[in-house]
């Protein structure tokens, strides 16, 4: 191959030891950045053997190429190859065309010194004729012999300056020509024109000589262009010619009758706005006015091609000259107002560049946002107004089956009395036939529920000129949102609680077997992320190991989120009246229908934190004697955020971890360092026990998938139980739950006499008693035999036992990081639970978290009573449908993708950060009306920047904070924790002195006794109504 060196290398031994690149020869660990030779880019070996010139054998077909470097090059390499064929035909087809035409044509330099010789000639067909003037004859021979008596002064009107030619160019009967001899040091050029009367001779000025050569040569438009251009006068008089048309063209897109889209500035057009089509329009309308924009903004060339970074401003730069022109032409100023608007660019700046007229005056961008705001909760109003309609229908077919039922019974009572009824039955079981299935099709096309998120916004505000009316301010107010659901269980009833709450056994508010199993399973997906990712040995098992942990509505919950922002609610939730107001407020919302002067309501959850479900929880109860079941606030429960919970339990890791930094106010350089000590804590302890030189099986790694799946998940489950998971401590926290929940059950069924007393067990006997304590034992035991009494249980003590005289050795180091490990793994898993929006997932972790809430004490009292809460609900308090909805439509997704779900307290509060940065820009002018502004706007302007940087490829921000490679600082906690030894456990090392007696696991803590009667109050407080949930 032309260029290319044949590599000196034995073709059977190229690149053989080397399982890296094909080329370079670097092992690229991100399998994402490798081009596979046998992969989808079609003739990959062919190729790179063809430019290396080498036989196919050499290349192993299962080999790769790194994608960034080598693949890059390699189709560099051959674009430079083909654009080398490319110019070599176009130079050759060239010369071909016209080197014998050069030749035949002289240069007129020797007869005018001052002009330089022609360089390029080309006749233009149809409009141009060149006559060949023969090889033999000379050049003054082949010169036209003018007529001195017909020669007259003819002005031209056509100036271009070019070189002079021994052609004759004739154009609608005008020839002109310059002659071979000059009077002096001048150059004659003579235009003729003929006429049917006869011809007409004139000599051109000097300063027009260049354009008659240049047409009596026949040359190119360009040339006769730069000839033209070349004489001042005829250049000052295109240039007003151009000016005109700019300016009739300019007026033709300013004109009324036909508007042009820069004159409309209605919300259709500002949400539609698109710079492509702005640009079509100048392009039709004012094509010199475009091309001119274009030329002024292109550097390289004049050609009419687009450039797509420097478009927008082209069309921004016409859109404002057009502004200066007509006021009216006000679309793109407010495009651009809107940009610096959410910009929380100052009133200041926007009269400013409002007098360049590149944006609006402050005043009209107040009247666009209220236009923008127009019908902003419409979507929501759709979504009221569809459950509405669908509770109307459900009541109607509900009271026919009623009417049904009555009618039936009345037949039965008319044939019980010997009539015949049997015509009558018939029609009513045809129409009742009728009315199952038209309420069997009304539940399978029922419509999609809402959620309700709110919190708070906290803003303060600094007087610049205190006085004491004009003092700092504290604004505390509520923003919320409304999103729709995105699983939407139709199948299942809504017609009452799942169970009574009685009845429910407290283990099922615990953690069970089958929890711990599940963890389990999801602890070994995510060690091995960190095992695969940051250990060589274990990148076999790449394949084995998920980057999604997928469940029953992985499908739905990747779809995006319907999203609507419902504005700010001006009052404070720390205030007993304004929460009331804030709850009567969110309660409008909720879909209802009056049927039979009966109002039914449309439950509808509202998510919030620990903070807002408790003063939600007491807005109702100070209602709840209220007539009616609107003032009642009917129709809404409150439901516990995840993100909140989650910062919560955050600090119990940041607590082991000694962080200063208060984890709830600031969660996310907590997390990252909660995350980075947890990957360190896992490295090293796989590095003690799989003792790297022999981590693995070498034969596994050609192994068949579902083998290398098998020992995988084995070898982590055995590194969780030994690190991780007590198995002990948990077998025994299972067991006294067990056997509490069978002593629990064994009471609530014994028998009671009607009159509420407690009657003796003993076979015969009947005596009572009014409560069952120890007189009622002692009789019991007076019997002989006694009566069989179950006993309360004795439990396992999962904790240290304080009179133990010889306890076991303890490393408290060795248990230190074991419990941070459970603790953090506990977190992460929680966080992916809600990155794939896995309902059942987030539940299990939840039971966990209230076992940690508990042990903690008064720190985390309350978010223990709302997690508790909290599975009341989804175990007992509501229907079927609800827990459904709830379980699985507790996380928003922004961006359409598996595993970019979030919590929807964090999404609110996200949107939070850009209203107070809009509100912040306000200044002096915040009030009540400027922000329902920016609210009832916020959502359209965040849609249309979205659209707007679409088209002019702004390169989008990751959601995510931005943060530095930590490679280094976790090979530095790594190599610390290796050189303590803190995963061998010694008997002998010294306790530590900020964690002394630090357990292995925290849940050892946990008084299974306790905890049960502490359940059993709060199952007491719900029945007696002390707490609505």
């Amino acid at each position: 191959m032309d260029g290319i060196q044949a590599i000196d290398v034995t073709p059977t031994k190229f690149n053989a030891t080397n399982t890296g690149c094909v080329l370079c020869g670097f092992e690229e660990k991100d399998s994402r950045r490798r081009t596979k030779l046998n992969g989808k880019v079609s003739d990959l070996r062919n190729r790179i053997c063809g430019v290396l010139d080498i036989p196919l054998s050499s290349i192993n077909v299962d080999s790769y190429i790194c994608s960034d470097r080598c693949f890059r090059s390699l189709k560099r390499f051959e674009k430079l190859q083909e654009d080398t064929k490319t110019l070599h035909r176009t130079l050759k087809e060239n010369f071909v065309r016209n080197n014998r035409l050069k030749r035949g044509v002289p240069s007129d330099s020797a007869i005018s010194p001052s002009i330089a010789a022609p360089t390029k000639s080309l006749c233009q067909e149809g409009d141009q004729r060149r006559v060949k003037s023969a090889k033999s004859l000379s050049y003054e021979e082949i010169l036209p012999k003018p007529n001195p008596e017909e020669v007259i002064h003819v002005p031209l009107t056509m100036v271009s300056p070019t070189l002079p030619s021994l052609d004759f160019v004739v154009v609608n009967n005008v020839k002109i020509s310059s002659e071979g001899h000059c009077d002096g040091d001048i150059c004659k050029v003579q235009a003729i024109v003929t006429y049917e009367s006869g011809r007409k001779t004139g000599e051109l000025p000097k300063d027009l000589h260049r354009l008659g050569k240049a047409l009596a040569r026949g040359s190119d438009f360009k040339t006769i262009a730069g000839a033209a251009m070349n004489c001042p006068g005829l250049k000052k008089a295109i240039e007003d010619y151009i000016c005109s048309e700019v300016n009739d063209e300019c007026k033709k897109l300013c004109s009324k009758k036909d508007a042009s889209l820069l004159r409309s500035a209605t919300k259709d057009s500002i949400f539609n706005f698109s710079w492509e089509t702005v640009g079509k329009e100048l392009a039709d309308k004012a094509p010199f006015f475009h091309r001119l924009l274009l030329a002024s903004a292109n550097p390289k060339s004049l050609c009419q091609s687009r450039n797509t970074e420097r478009y927008p401003g082209v069309c921004a730069a016409a859109a404002v000259l057009l502004k200066n022109r007509d006021k009216g032409m006000s679309l793109v100023p407010y495009v651009i107002s809107t940009i610096l608007k959410v910009g929380r660019t100052s009133k200041k700046a926007l009269v400013r560049l409002n007098k360049l007229e590149i944006t609006m005056s402050p005043k009209s961008i107040n009247k666009a946002l209220d236009l923008l705001g127009v019908d902003y909760d419409l979507p929501l109003q759709m979504w009221k107004e569809n459950s509405t309609k669908f509770l109307e229908k459900s009541c109607l077919l509900a009271r026919e089956r009623r009417d049904l039922g009555t009618r039936k019974e009345e037949l039965d009572q008319l044939s019980a009395a010997g009539e015949d009824v049997v015509d009558g039955v018939m029609a009513v079981d045809a129409s009742l036939s009728i009315l199952q299935d038209e309420e069997k099709n009304l539940q399978d096309n029922r419509p999609c529920n809402f959620n309700i998120v709110l919190d708070n916004v906290d803003l303060k505000l600094l007087a610049s000129d205190m006085t004491s009316s004009n003092q700092n301010k504290d604004l505390h107010w509520c923003n919320h949102n409304a999103y729709l659901d995105r699983v939407n269980p139709t199948h299942l009833l809504d017609n009452g609680p799942v169970a009574d709450l009685h009845d429910v056994p407290n283990s099922t508010f615990l953690p069970s077997l089958t929890d711990q199993n599940s963890l389990l399973s999801d602890f070994t997906v995510l060690i091995g992320r960190v095992l695969v990712e940051n250990l060589p040995a274990f990148e076999i098992f790449k394949d084995v190991v998920p980057l999604h942990i997928r469940h029953k509505f992985s499908d739905e919950l990747q779809k995006k989120t319907e999203t609507v922002n419902l504005g700010v609610i001006f009052k404070d939730e720390n205030k007993g009246e304004d929460m009331i107001d804030i709850v009567r407020k969110l309660h409008g919302l909720v879909p209802v229908a009056e049927v039979d002067e009966n109002e039914v309501f449309e439950r509808i959850p509202v998510v919030g934190d620990q903070k807002t479900l408790e003063r939600g929880v007491e807005a109702q109860f100070s209602v709840r004697n209220a007539y009616t079941k609107a003032r009642r606030l009917e129709g809404l429960f409150f439901q516990l955020a995840d993100w909140h919970h989650e910062n919560k339990f955050l600090s119990k890791p940041c607590e082991l971890a000694y962080v200063v930094s208060d984890a709830q106010h600031n969660p996310t350089p907590c997390k990252r360092f909660v995350n980075l000590v947890l990957d360190a804590n896992i490295i090293a302890a796989a590095l003690r026990f799989f003792g790297m030189e022999h981590s693995f099986n070498p034969e596994l790694a050609v192994g068949l998938r579902v083998v290398r799946h098998r020992y995988f998940h084995r070898v982590v489950k055995e590194f969780i139980e030994t690190y991780i998971v007590d198995g002990t401590l948990y077998e025994n926290h299972f067991g006294n739950i067990q056997a509490l929940q069978e002593w629990e059950r064994a009471k609530t069924y014994e028998p009671v006499l009607p009159n509420g007393r407690y009657p003796c067990r003993f076979p015969g006997c009947e005596s009572s008693f009014k409560h069952d304590g120890v007189h009622r034992m002692r009789h019991e035991l007076s019997h002989d035999p006694p009566p069989t009494i179950p006993e309360e249980p004795v439990l396992v003590n999962t904790g240290p036992d304080p009179t133990d005289q010889n306890p076991k050795p303890k490393d408290d180091v060795f248990d230190y990081h074991c419990g941070l490990m459970n603790m953090s793994l506990l977190l992460r898993n929680f966080m992916d639970a809600i990155k794939e929006g896995d309902g059942e997932r987030i539940v299990r972790c939840i039971k966990m978290f209230l076992l940690h809430f508990k042990v903690d004490g008064g720190g985390s009292t309350k978010y223990a009573l709302e997690a508790l809460y909290h599975l009341f609900q989804l175990f007992a308090l509501l229907s079927p449908r609800e827990v459904e909805r709830m379980k699985w439509n507790r996380t928003v997704n922004n961006h359409g993708r598996p595993g970019c779900n979030v919590a929807m307290d964090l999404a609110l509060e996200h949107e939070n950060h850009l209203l107070k940065d809009m509100i912040r820009g306000l200044g002096a002018n915040v009030s009540e009306a400027s922000v329902r502004r920016i609210c009832m706007s916020f959502f359209i302007m965040k849609a249309f920047l979205e659209n707007l940087d679409l088209e002019m490829s702004v390169k989008k921000v990751s959601g995510k904070h931005c943060k530095k490679s930590v490679k280094q600082d976790l090979k530095k906690v790594v190599q610390t924790l290796q050189e303590q030894n803190v995963f061998e456990k010694q008997a002998t090392r010294e306790a530590m002195f900020s964690f002394p007696d630090c357990p292995r696991d925290y849940l050892q803590l946990v008084d299974a006794k306790t905890l049960f009667s502490w359940i059993k109050d709060h199952k007491r407080n719900v029945e007696l109504a002390k707490r609505p949930c």
